[in-house]
């Protein structure tokens, strides 16, 4: 008996001892639940508050921009470069001043400028005795034919520059030198000597035969005497035709020059040439490019010569157009924006004045590789400048760079936008630019904020349940042109249309950043954000009814996870 109140008393206290531990472990698990749902709540429930907006579909017009940003920068800059060997007295200007066409812009040592005359002035000498050389280089006044053969085609006419023409067709005349014209096939069962016939465009036909063939390929060769080069033909044999193509000169020779005026032609087309016939005659055959060259560095010498003059005669460089100063010569690091009363100094590479005439400015703007296709030359654009005030100007596109820059993935374009300046406007402002490239008119639009899209869908909510707070009315749309704020609805509302929206909510992240829960996917399990296990039971730890396993083989039938 003993025994047995022993083993009773046992398993009573095993009971206990299992009761404890299940109370202790459902507890653990409510304080993890409560612990679990509030730091899911807190991470990602939207603000139950979030502000009902309530629209209507709008009828107007909607357009499409494109925004970029960049800094401006003055057009047609004018360098006025102080001549090599020229010494300035003085700068009679500073970075920023205005001034005048005419005005001076530095004093200069009138000995420094006739000794620079000097050297120019012995430059020009030496050209002189350069095209006294050159002018006895004379071109042959005939060219002639280099092989006997066909004159197939001609390029120039009298009264042609022969440079012109040979830069443009690197010939003056084509001579067929062996009296054929040929014309390749494809797909052809034609055999290496077989006889053909070949039909030109009008009806002309010719015997051919065939000259070489490579597995279904084949050349054949004609007569040169009638058939225009690149003149389309077609090949008979045994009353088929067999093929078709352009035909071409077989062995064609060009006839070439390098200088001179066409005077006189001597032959046409289709006309036989003996090797050395005369095919044309040529006039001005003592400048050649050797003396053309010569002429224009002479020019240049002559226009140095001209401009020292006429600082010599100032004792002055001065402004070539009105505007403002952009920079000034410096020997210093400090002098790019020194002012009058530079002491007299002998010129650099930097000897330099740059002047802005203030009429246009441009700014170039960086704009994405989706959008930079909608932009072409001449399209308008909007320009604000921030540090003007909130006014926008008027600009136009004036260019775009065929060639983009590459980052994080996306690559960058740049299209130039000019403005006319305007005052207190100064190069280096930040500027924005916004340009229209799509606007629909007599659509119906609504905020973009109210549009709620799918994969493969989109639409909105056309009613609101007061009691419980829900979005209903699912109308499915057709979407158009949007912009930042609206969006085009091509099929599925009317103006008038109400539409509900709840204001979108932000919240922080571990990062300090804004992130847009407005979008999150319902848990389910009520208003907690706590994920819903289905049909309310915790999932199964082994053991029998969800409830790990005990000591002692005993379980508890709760449905509460550990």
């Amino acid at each position: 008996m003993s025994e047995k109140r022993r083993k009773k008393k046992l398993n009573k206290g095993r009971v206990i001892r299992n009761i404890v531990i299940t109370v202790v472990i459902l507890g653990l698990i409510t304080v993890g639940i409560i612990f679990l749902r509030k730091m899911i709540s807190d991470k990602y429930a939207t603000d139950s508050t979030a502000e009902l907006i309530s629209v209507q579909a709008q009828s107007g017009s909607i357009s499409t921009t494109v925004y970029g940003s960049g800094r401006l920068a003055d057009d047609d800059v004018e360098t006025v470069k102080i001549p090599d060997s020229v010494e300035i007295d003085e700068v009679r200007v500073s970075v920023g001043d205005t001034v005048t066409e005419g005005d001076v812009l530095a004093t200069v040592d009138s000995k420094s400028v006739i000794s620079a005359m000097s050297v120019v002035q012995s430059e020009i000498d030496a050209m002189d005795a350069k095209l006294e050389e050159a002018g006895d280089d004379e071109i042959e006044s005939q060219v002639k034919a280099p092989v006997s053969g066909r004159v197939k085609e001609i390029y120039v006419a009298e009264g042609d520059g022969v440079t012109t023409v040979m830069s443009d067709k690197n010939a003056l005349m084509v001579i067929s030198a062996d009296g054929y014209m040929a014309v390749d096939l494809s797909g052809s069962s034609l055999a290496e000597g077989d006889e053909v016939t070949v039909k030109t465009s009008d009806g002309t036909e010719y015997t051919g035969s065939v000259k070489y063939v490579s597995g279904q390929n084949a050349t054949v060769i004609f007569s040169d005497e009638g058939p225009k080069a690149d003149e389309k033909v077609s090949v008979v044999k045994d009353s088929d035709e067999v093929g078709s193509g352009n035909c071409y000169i077989n062995s064609p020779v060009t006839v070439v020059s390098y200088g001179g005026t066409v005077e006189e032609l001597k032959v046409a087309e289709e006309d036989s040439v003996k090797s050395g016939a005369t095919l044309l005659t040529l006039t001005d055959t003592e400048y050649t490019i050797n003396y053309e060259t010569i002429l224009k560095e002479r020019k240049k010498l002559e226009a140095s010569l001209s401009e020292l003059l006429e600082i010599y005669k100032k004792g002055a460089v001065c402004a070539t157009v009105s505007g403002s100063v952009r920079s000034i010569p410096s020997d210093s690091e400090e002098s790019s924006s020194s002012k009058s009363g530079q002491s007299k100094s002998e010129t650099t590479e930097e000897s330099t004045f740059k002047l802005s005439p203030d009429k246009t400015m441009t700014v170039s703007v960086s704009v994405d590789e989706t959008d930079i296709l909608s932009l072409e030359i001449g399209q308008e654009a909007d320009v604000a400048v921030s540090s003007l005030g909130e006014d926008t100007y008027k600009g136009t596109i004036t260019a775009i760079s065929k060639s983009g820059s590459s980052s994080n993935g996306s690559t960058q374009y740049t299209a130039d936008i000019q403005i006319e300046k305007q005052e207190k406007m100064m190069e280096g402002m930040s500027a924005e630019a916004s340009i229209k490239i799509k606007s629909v008119d007599d659509t119906i639009y609504v905020a973009k904020d109210a549009l709620n899209e799918t994969s493969s869908s989109a639409y909105v909510y056309t009613s609101y349940n007061e009691e419980t707070g829900e979005l209903g009315g699912v109308t499915e749309v057709t979407i158009g042109i949007s912009n930042n704020n609206y969006v085009e609805i091509v099929d599925g509302l009317k103006a008038g249309d109400t539409i509900y929206y709840k204001e979108k909510q932000t919240t922080k992240n571990s990062n300090g950043r804004n992130r847009d829960f407005s979008g999150m996917p319902s848990f389910g399990g009520g208003d907690s954000g706590m994920p819903s296990f289905g049909d309310g039971n915790m999932p199964s730890f082994g053991g029998g009814s969800g409830m790990p396993s005990m000591p002692g083989g005993s379980s508890s039938s709760s449905g509460k996870e550990r």
